[in-house]
């Protein structure tokens, strides 16, 4: 179809404004322009509409307390070291536990966390903006996938803030409010991260809102600082509890994931995840604590069980996955009766099996980015 020179004149106009960044781009162009980590799982997957999680933009976590946000964030840091990359976080809120944060990380790639601990909102800020331009002035010809996280927005306030209440003695009422102020910031930061291979999370604390007069429909949460920096991030993900797990073979937490928000594709869509820990013995005979993300476990549950995780009918019709007793089977995959992490290890090594899923779900491949484990050097 022949284009009119009414709009090659206008779309002449964009680019000398606005630069090649005006123009629609092609699908390859697309495809190459947006990079993250490979997802670790099908879950993750579903959960963000594609095959990678996306860098070069803002992700929130937000949850009530001990629903494992920053948990969730240590991981995200741990993948991105084991692809060659980094972590490095700025926590606010100093309740950091140093042990806790590494147990997710293999111990030879501790020295690739690094951490700065903030008291004022300034500070916070300052410390993620020369991170960021750090990065962009020494790693343009060979990147690699550093997470940022900012654990949490309302964990410090600001210096005009502090300095009231060492006068007054006491915090005033918009003193926990110092959250809204990140909005702006957000906004400058968004464009500051277009094209890095940078990640940056932030969470944000669900508090409970006061029990409505004559009942209600359950627990209702507000977040910290209201919801104006929710606009800014490209995904935004919802953490609960769902229940402990205290089993002989493995102890943790079940947590529910929920996509308030999808840059890439739908959002409301939920999946559920172990996190698990055990502990092993040092060199010194101390123990010392492993936890991790039972990715594989989570695939499985959302292949098996629709109707908690919403998986669209369309899909569920495509799937053979069984599950009786907490065992899994599949005809198609030619097995049964295994656990819901060895059925996920199954699907996961399966490559032809998870590349129809892709399809079938409608998501893209996108770009790779960071260097594949097995081809590192430890």
């Amino acid at each position: 179809m022949e284009v009119s020179s009414f709009f090659k004149a206008s779309l002449e106009e964009t680019i000398k404004r606005v630069g090649d960044g005006g123009k629609v781009l092609t699908r390859g162009e697309e495809d190459s322009s947006q990079r993250g980590l490979p997802s670790p799982c099908l879950a993750l997957s579903y959960l963000f509409h594609s095959y990678i999680i996306p860098f070069g933009k803002i992700l929130g976590l937000a949850g009530p307390k001990a629903s494992m946000k920053s948990a969730f964030g240590f991981a995200l840091g741990a993948y991105a070291a084991m692809r060659g990359g980094g972590y490095h976080l700025v926590e606010t809120e100093d309740k950091l536990s140093v042990r806790y944060m590494n147990s997710f990380f293999p111990d030879h790639l501790l020295d690739r966390i690094n951490v700065d601990y903030v008291t004022t909102l300034e500070d916070a800020q300052s410390t993620v903006t020369k991170v960021i331009q750090r990065y962009a002035s020494v790693t343009p010809k060979n990147p690699f996938p550093l997470v940022l996280g900012i654990d949490s927005l309302a964990g410090s306030g600001t210096k005009a803030e502090y300095a009231k209440m060492n006068k007054s003695g006491y915090a005033e009422r918009n003193f926990p409010e110092a959250a809204l102020l990140w909005s702006p910031y957000f906004k400058k930061l968004s464009s500051d991260l277009a094209g890095l291979d940078i990640l940056l999370y932030f969470t944000n604390h669900l508090k409970e809102k006061p029990a409505e007069p004559g009942g209600g429909w359950g627990k209702q949460y507000t977040k910290q600082g209201g919801s104006a920096q929710d606009f800014h991030a490209a995904q935004y993900l919802n953490f609960n509890k769902i229940e402990n797990i205290d089993q002989v073979a493995r102890e943790g937490k079940l947590i529910q994931i929920r996509a308030d928000k999808c840059g890439l594709g739908p959002d409301n869509r939920k999946i559920q995840i172990p996190v698990l820990w055990n502990y092993e013995r040092s060199d010194e005979d101390e123990p010392v604590q492993r936890t991790y993300w039972d990715w594989s476990a989570a695939t499985s549950k959302m292949l098996a069980d629709g109707s908690k995780v919403v998986l669209p009918k369309r899909i569920q019709s495509e799937l053979d996955v069984k599950c009786s007793s907490n065992k899994y089977s599949s005809k198609e995959l030619k097995v049964t009766g295994l656990s819901d992490t060895e059925f996920g290890d199954v699907v996961h090594a399966h490559k032809d099996y998870c590349e129809g899923f892709r399809k079938l779900c409608g998501y893209n491949r996108w770009t790779d980015i960071g260097t594949d484990p097995e081809k590192q050097e430890v």
